[in-house]
Order: C-alpha cells, then structure tokens, then sequence
C-alpha cells in the first residue's frame, strides 16, 4: 500500500533525491521505467521487481495474498524462503475451507 499511496511522490522525486522506494529496491534502476497507466500497475511492477531481486538471492516465493478492507488493498502476504518446505506449510495455511474458515493441516 506505501507503494500505491506514494507513486506520485517517488515519480516527482528528483533524480538526487533518495526515496523510500530506492531504499526498498535497494536500485535507482526504477526511475527509467516507462510511466505506468495506474498507480496499481506500477505498484505491481515494483513488487515483481522486488521479488525478482529476492530470486536471484536464492529465494523461492509462495503464493502471494492480498488483504482488503472495504474493497481496498490493505496490505499483501507472502513467504520468502529458500527451504521447499515453507512452500508446503505456506499451501496448508492458506487453505480455505467450503464455511470460508482457513485451517491449519
């Protein structure tokens, strides 16, 4: 959701400027990208930059969830981890019963 709120912000930002989205990406590299349509779009595109970087540590990624309030995006889950395992426990955590109830197997 930072991302989302403050898009304007970072794309105004001067090119001397450090921004929180620099930190975050730990690169400037974002600043070249081609303006986006939306602010979700651009979001989307930081995110998958950002899993990307975790890919190339080692980092295997589960399924990502994001969490709404009032049909807005609050924030989004996932798992990092460079152990198979977590995939498997993230997959049981996850899983929604037919009463709508998450269970833990």
């Amino acid at each position: 959701m930072g991302i989302t709120l403050n898009v304007y912000q970072y794309l105004d930002s001067g090119s001397e400027q450090t921004t929180a989205l620099d930190t975050f990406l730990g690169e400037r590299d974002w600043r070249g990208w081609p303006r986006e349509v939306t602010d979700a779009a651009f979001t989307i595109r930081v995110i998958n930059r950002w899993v990307e970087k975790l890919g190339a540590l080692g980092f295997q990624g589960s399924r990502q969830i994001t969490v709404e309030a009032n049909g807005s995006p609050l924030y989004r889950l996932a798992l990092f981890s460079r152990h198979p395992k977590a995939d498997e426990f993230w997959r049981k955590i996850i899983t929604i019963d037919e009463s709508g109830q998450r269970e833990l197997l």
